[in-house]
Parts: structure tokens; C-alpha cells; sequence
């Protein structure tokens, strides 16, 4: 599904990103940037996952990885209930 493959995309942009940043040296300026954008592209990616899972409500894997977007943009509640969701489709 088209919306399946670019929330995926997206989602790895931004872990890549992450992933830089956290490979810093302690006090690296471009730390704080590279998680900016490594939020811009966990924000988009939760678009089309979204509108995904509406099809699919019961897609394990998208509703973990929809927890751990929000989670990682600090949307709490967010998270909470895409885990729920996951724990009630076990």
C-alpha cells in the first residue's frame, strides 16, 4: 500500500537522522538540529501510517511503530492509545 511504504520512508529518514545525532560527540551543536528534523519527519510519517490503519486497524506492525513515533514526538496520549490498540489486537 502506497500510504504503508511512505510512512515507512519517512520513518527512516528520521531514525537515520536520529541516529547521527545520537552518534555525536556530547555538546555537538547540530544535535538539537538533527532531532528537529528527525521530528519533522516522524510528524509526517504519522500522516499516511494513520490513514493506514484506518483500513487496517489491526496491523501489529504499524500500530507499534505509530506508538513509537509518538511516542518519540513526546504525544503521550497519543502513544497510550496506539499501544493500547496493539495490546487488544494480540
Amino acid at each position: 500500500d502506497a500510504q504503508y511504504q511512505l510512512g515507512a520512508h519517512l520513518q527512516a529518514q528520521g531514525s537515520k537522522l536520529r541516529d547521527q545525532a545520537n552518534a555525536l560527540k556530547l555538546n555537538d551543536p547540530n544535535f538539537d538540529k538533527l532531532i528537529a528534523e528527525s521530528d519533522e519527519y516522524y510528524r509526517q510519517a504519522t500522516v499516511p501510517l494513520e490513514a493506514y490503519i484506518t483500513a487496517l486497524p489491526n496491523d501489529k506492525a504499524v500500530l507499534t511503530v505509530l506508538s513509537q513515533l509518538h511516542r518519540a514526538l513526546k504525544n503521550t496520549e497519543k502513544a497510550l492509545e496506539y499501544k493500547k490498540r496493539l495490546d487488544a489486537a494480540e
